[in-house]
């Protein structure tokens, strides 16, 4: 196990024909404690909720739940 819970991370990056992006990162933790010390760590106040998972939020170009 690593650091805080951290077991690993699937990442992968797709590329719509019109040249729109997305990245999509998922994250496997040891324990709900674990996944939400990462949630909180990668999301900030400044985002807007929306409905999609357990407390997701939009901030800029990134959509976090």
């Amino acid at each position: 196990m690593h650091k805080n819970g951290f077991e690993t991370v699937l990442v992968q990056d797709y590329v719509a024909g019109t040249g729109a992006r997305l990245s999509l990162e998922i994250f496997r933790m040891s324990g709900p404690g674990s996944a939400f010390g990462i949630y909180s760590f990668k999301r900030s106040s400044s985002g807007r909720p929306v409905e999609v998972g357990a407390g997701g939020r939009l901030e800029g170009y990134y959509l976090n739940f």
